[in-house]
């Protein structure tokens, strides 16, 4: 009986048939690889210089450009013009170092949130290996060609490269290749070879990370919720330039130093007698805040708010004030992320609450109550789950009457899921009761 082929097998069968049967004018394709490469400026006056012979076969087609082979418009956008990250922006427009940072770029960009149900796709495009993006957007499959700075829908990335897939790699994957680099297993690995084989190495590095074969985290989080949720899940594949970025909006970083120290003078920030609130003001930006700790009696609390140890407990402190802060009837604890830099996001917790029909946001990290949409706009606030506080008082007794103990960035995510489920097991703890 013959042995079943491996997928590792498959793989490099694949590999070898592919390159032998690919035959392609590259003509084209170089065109739009020196089209890509081209600035705003360049591109807005190719068709006055030299620069015309490259792209002779590209016009601008509404807000996307168009290959035209073959009486055929193949419509692409170019990644540095759509992209939202100053780092990529410079990578991007300079065609050795896109190359070069290819493989590094295109494993960070495949973790993003931004990008629905994505994956990374080793693939043999053009004679050569590629590393691609897959993505969906409007029902729609998208191809991210890093190296070639493209984006198109996969039919016609498909038919212009004569794409074939080697290997595909979903982001709860990428979450453990991540881990191997981190860890410094690419000093004894190519990581090309993770790429093409991940199954396969993983499953041998396994045997050193026991946790590898485990589809649950010591939390109970599933590790396929790790790009949802789990820890550090936008911040994969980081290079050293990605560090050298403004973490917040500038605005914000003032503002919330402020809130630290309000003795401190501050040439942007004024107090309003007359509303009893703080205004920043600078150019035609202006936000009226008010201090968290100003309304806290507690002297501890008040201290604890008016300096860094506020950090690092957002769930925890926005959880206390649902119930400690009683001045209003409506209010939720919102789950969800805010930006740390142009691109990334860090999960945080804070209250939201209406107040004379106005939704308002404390924040406890920053010691700050402002209007919602400011706040949303200055931290790119993005909400996973909102709580209410007669939805987060029923979990809690329910987690008491159980006697379970979970983190409250878990139960605050997972709100109403933990509150169904308990509820509807209520019988095994009065079973265990009676025992």
């Amino acid at each position: 009986m013959e042995e079943k082929e491996s997928m590792m097998e498959k793989n490099f069968n694949l590999l070898v048939n592919t390159y032998s049967s690919i035959s392609m004018d590259t003509e084209d394709i170089a065109r739009l690889s020196t089209f890509t490469s081209l600035s705003k400026l360049d591109v807005m006056f190719s068709n006055l210089s030299l620069l015309s012979f490259f792209v002779l076969h590209i016009i601008k087609s509404k807000k996307m450009y168009a290959l035209v082979k073959n009486k055929k418009k193949y419509h692409f956008q170019r990644l540095s013009d759509v992209i939202n990250y100053s780092v990529d922006k410079k990578i991007l427009l300079n065609f050795k170092k896109r190359h070069s940072e290819d493989m590094v770029r295109s494993l960070r960009l495949a973790c993003s949130p931004d990008l629905l149900n994505a994956c990374l796709i080793v693939a043999v495009t053009n004679n050569d290996l590629s590393l691609l993006i897959e993505y969906e957007k409007n029902h729609h499959s998208y191809i991210i060609d890093y190296a070639n700075n493209l984006v198109m829908t996969k039919e016609n990335y498909q038919e212009l490269y004569q794409m074939k897939e080697v290997s595909r790699i979903d982001q709860a994957t990428l979450y453990k290749i991540n881990y191997l680099s981190t860890e410094g297993y690419f000093k004894i690995l190519n990581p090309f070879y993770v790429l093409l084989f991940p199954n396969e190495i993983l499953k041998d590095i396994s045997k050193i990370e026991k946790w590898f074969v485990n589809k649950f985290d010591t939390l109970g989080v599933h590790f396929n919720n790790y790009f949802w949720l789990g820890n550090n899940c936008d911040n994969l594949f980081l290079m050293d330039e990605d560090f050298q970025v403004e973490k917040i909006s500038s605005i914000y970083h003032e503002i919330r130093e402020f809130t630290m120290n309000p003795n401190l003078p501050n040439n942007h920030i004024s107090f309003d007698e007359k509303t009893q609130k703080y205004i920043y003001h600078k150019r035609n930006e202006n936000v009226t805040f008010e201090l968290l700790s100003d309304s806290i009696e507690n002297p501890e609390i008040k201290e604890e708010l008016l300096s860094s140890d506020r950090y690092g407990n957002c769930h925890e402190n926005s959880t206390g004030l649902m119930f400690g802060f009683d001045t209003c009837s409506k209010k939720w604890l919102v789950n969800g992320k805010i930006k740390i830099n142009e691109k990334d996001y860090f999960h945080h917790t804070w209250v939201e609450f209406e107040e004379q029909g106005e939704i308002l946001v404390i924040d406890y990290n920053s010691n700050i109550i402002l209007r919602k949409e400011d706040y949303d706009r200055l931290t790119g606030a993005r909400e996973i789950n909102r709580t209410d506080v007669d939805t987060l008082e029923s979990l809690i007794h329910l987690l008491d009457d159980f006697d379970l103990s979970i983190p409250s960035g878990i139960f605050g995510y997972f709100s109403q899921e933990l509150k169904r489920d308990l509820e509807k097991n209520k019988f095994l703890m009065k079973q265990k009761e009676t025992e």
